[in-house]
């Protein structure tokens, strides 16, 4: 029959108790403080992947800051675009039913309307961008603001200041 020391059996249970509190006010800690270490010398072996999961965090929060700005664009765009749709309608319609009528008293006070609404759309701006400008987003895309400007202009297009660059944004690794 093989002896057993007191004394060393008392000390590796000591230990082992002393552990398993460590471990246990570690645990505590991680419970409370919802952190798994305080710094990253006790995640060693786990640090290169938490740097990456963090770069990876940044990054798709820079793509999701640009896809709002894009919805947000987009969106600005459709509403102004639908605006000059409704107000080239409302120009049909007025036309049509000056001809079939043969009055004309209130075309020209509607046109200017229709125009100054039309260029007003043109010209919105998201934060001091203008929308239609292409790439000249500090100018307004359009410069004639009144009927008479469009009817003295040579060209339609002396009355544009923008550019055919189209904006652009990265809302994705690939695209």
């Amino acid at each position: 029959m093989t002896r057993v020391s007191s004394f060393g059996n008392q000390q590796m249970m000591l230990t082992s108790l002393m552990n398993n509190q460590s471990n246990v006010v570690k645990g505590q800690m991680q419970i409370t403080t919802g952190k798994k270490e305080e710094n990253y010398s006790g995640l060693a072996g786990e640090v290169s992947t938490l740097l990456g999961a963090k770069t990876v965090f940044s990054q798709n929060q820079g793509y999701l800051r640009a896809t709002n700005y894009v919805d947000r664009f987009l969106r600005t765009n459709d509403i102004q675009l639908e605006n000059m749709v409704s107000n080239a309608q409302n120009v049909r319609d007025a036309m049509l039913e000056a001809i079939a009528q043969e009055e004309t008293f209130a075309m020209d006070e509607m046109l200017g309307e229709s125009y100054a609404a039309m260029v007003s759309a043109l010209n919105t701006s998201i934060g001091g961008v203008h929308v239609f400008s292409g790439g000249r987003t500090d100018v307004a895309p359009v410069i004639g603001n009144d009927i008479s400007d469009l009817v003295a202009a040579a060209s339609v297009s002396d009355l544009f200041r923008n550019d055919q660059r189209s904006p652009s944004a990265r809302v994705a690794q690939n695209t």
